[in-house]
Protein backbone atom coordinates (compact mmCIF):
# COMPACT_ATOMS: atom_id res chain seq x y z
CA UNK A 1 0.00 0.00 0.00
CA UNK A 2 3.16 2.12 0.41
CA UNK A 3 3.02 2.89 -3.20
CA UNK A 4 -0.73 3.88 -3.49
CA UNK A 5 -0.07 7.01 -0.39
CA UNK A 6 3.26 7.53 -2.71
CA UNK A 7 0.48 8.16 -5.49
CA UNK A 8 -1.95 11.02 -3.34
CA UNK A 9 -3.83 7.95 -1.59
CA UNK A 10 -4.89 8.12 1.80
CA UNK A 11 -5.49 4.99 4.05
CA UNK A 12 -9.14 4.79 5.52
CA UNK A 13 -10.14 3.82 9.44
CA UNK A 14 -12.55 2.11 9.04
CA UNK A 15 -12.82 -1.89 8.80
CA UNK A 16 -12.83 -3.06 5.53
CA UNK A 17 -16.05 -4.44 4.44
CA UNK A 18 -16.21 -6.24 0.67
CA UNK A 19 -18.87 -5.71 -1.64
CA UNK A 20 -19.45 -5.81 -4.79
CA UNK A 21 -21.35 -2.70 -6.88
CA UNK A 22 -23.89 -4.62 -8.78
CA UNK A 23 -25.47 -1.52 -10.69
CA UNK A 24 -25.00 2.05 -11.05
CA UNK A 25 -26.43 4.70 -13.61
CA UNK A 26 -23.37 5.88 -15.48
CA UNK A 27 -22.18 7.57 -18.88
CA UNK A 28 -19.56 5.68 -20.98
CA UNK A 29 -17.15 7.61 -23.03
CA UNK A 30 -16.63 4.78 -25.16
CA UNK A 31 -19.03 1.98 -26.40
CA UNK A 32 -18.90 -1.14 -24.00
CA UNK A 33 -19.77 -4.58 -23.90
CA UNK A 34 -19.50 -6.38 -20.55
CA UNK A 35 -20.05 -9.90 -22.44
CA UNK A 36 -16.27 -9.02 -23.91
CA UNK A 37 -14.95 -10.12 -19.75
CA UNK A 38 -17.01 -12.93 -20.08
CA UNK A 39 -13.52 -14.97 -21.49
CA UNK A 40 -11.57 -13.52 -18.35
CA UNK A 41 -13.95 -13.97 -15.10
CA UNK A 42 -15.87 -17.14 -16.21
CA UNK A 43 -14.17 -19.32 -13.88
CA UNK A 44 -14.42 -16.78 -10.77
CA UNK A 45 -15.97 -19.00 -7.74
CA UNK A 46 -16.91 -17.05 -4.27
CA UNK A 47 -18.94 -18.42 -1.35
CA UNK A 48 -21.46 -16.07 -0.72
CA UNK A 49 -22.91 -15.78 3.26
CA UNK A 50 -25.42 -13.67 2.95
CA UNK A 51 -26.48 -10.60 0.52
CA UNK A 52 -27.57 -7.34 2.00
CA UNK A 53 -28.71 -4.69 -0.62
CA UNK A 54 -28.20 -0.72 0.47
CA UNK A 55 -29.40 2.21 -1.60
CA UNK A 56 -27.18 4.67 -2.02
Amino acid sequence: HENLINKGFELENRPYKPHITIGRKVKMKEKFNPMDLTEEIRDIRINVDSIDLMKS
